[in-house]
């Protein structure tokens, strides 16, 4: 089985979603970003999260980081990969590298609820000294939406009404649909 590769905008339930549909067909799970922290630890000795590499060292440095990180996580078969938020528009990444990483699975979700789930945890540097940070985050949406259904072949939308049991029972339902598995 190819990787299942899981995309969407930051706080779409990539994680959350694609752990519940590994542990379901009990194959590996991997987070991009937590991946992207370990090779960063290996390469500097220290630690640090995403937010915190991005805006230290740049978002050059973390892109060309982040390519690296998704590459190496390619070469694994039979395993669900949860995509960082950035990576379909990374600029060290072509289209020709992303869709041969495995099936894309696009997790789509309401701008509204994301923006809500951001705000939980403080916002990103991406969206600090925007002067509107929710104007700045919808129009990131607006100008990632679009990659995200260009690479996707299957595309679950979250309802928010659901728990997150019953989206994951709900999506795999869907994926067994769609990739017979």
């Amino acid at each position: 089985m190819l990787p299942l590769i899981v995309c969407g905008i930051k706080h779409c339930g990539k994680s959350t979603l694609g752990r519940g549909v590994a542990d379901a067909l009990g194959i590996p799970f991997a987070d991009t970003d937590e991946e992207l922290e370990k090779e960063f630890c290996r390469r500097t000795g220290k630690t640090a999260d995403c937010r915190m590499i991005f805006k230290e060292y740049g978002e050059e440095y973390f892109r060309k980081l982040e390519a690296d990180t998704v590459r190496a996580l390619s070469n694994h078969s039979g395993m669900v990969i949860a995509l960082g938020g950035g990576v379909a528009s990374n600029p060290f990444l072509s289209t020709e590298d992303l869709k041969k990483l495995g099936c894309w699975l696009y997790i789509e979700v309401a701008p509204q609820i994301a923006y809500k789930r951001i705000l939980s945890r403080g916002l990103p540097p991406f969206l600090q000294n925007t002067g509107d940070p929710q104007q700045a985050f919808q129009e990131l949406y607006d100008r990632r939406t679009p990659r995200f259904r260009e690479l996707a072949d299957i595309i679950y939308t979250v309802r928010e009404e659901l728990s997150i049991q019953e989206q994951t029972a709900e999506l795999m339902k869907k994926l067994r649909e769609e990739l017979k598995i």
